[in-house]
């Protein structure tokens, strides 16, 4: 195993699971209300450093999402299970059609499941 499988193995948004962030069921608080102090922020290797990275991390059992070009403008906060569901459907092919319309200007979905 690589140095990349060792980063992903230890991995804040795996730890999330540790943190009991699938039991979360109360509402969820907003960016301010949650302590980022020393927040370790994770963004995909196969972003490139050209700067159009989506960024996360984990706090209080709920992941956080930011765009790494403003870091100051709030993250989106999810629980566990939203962001399974999201990396189940993407995983899945349900947002392609999303990359295809921004090459095209177009972001309406060009076809149906």
């Amino acid at each position: 195993m690589g140095a990349g499988a060792d980063a992903r193995r230890n991995s804040p948004l795996l730890q999330a699971k540790n943190q009991g962030a699938a039991a979360v069921t109360a509402s969820k608080p907003t960016p301010s209300e949650l302590d980022l102090t020393g927040a370790e922020w994770q963004k995909s290797s196969y972003t490139g450093g050209a700067g159009n990275c989506v960024e996360m991390t984990v706090a209080n059992g709920y992941i956080l999402m930011r765009d790494s070009k403003n870091p100051d403008r709030p993250a989106n906060v999810f629980t566990r299970a939203e962001i399974e569901a999201y990396f189940a459907g993407v995983k899945d092919g349900e947002f392609d059609h999303i990359l295809v319309a921004s090459f095209s200007g177009n972001v309406a979905k060009s076809q149906e499941r």
